[in-house]
């Protein structure tokens, strides 16, 4: 849950009604590893991208 604070944080304020949807762990080129979060809002999804590069990548879909 400290991933969705530091959104949270980053959105500057309180967001409501935050939900998982999803958390899981891909092999992709290189045996890198990456892990996707899912996250809703209001039928909003939110995919964040942690890389083993160590860099991230958000991608937002309105629902």
């Amino acid at each position: 849950m400290c991933i969705v604070r530091a959104a949270q944080r980053a959105a500057g304020g309180t967001l409501l009604n935050i939900k998982v949807k999803n958390l899981k762990e891909e092999v992709i080129k290189d045996n890198t590893k990456q892990i996707i979060l899912t996250l809703e809002q209001d039928g909003v999804e939110t995919d964040i991208v942690f890389e083993g590069n160590g860099s991230a990548r958000v991608l937002v879909t309105a629902g």
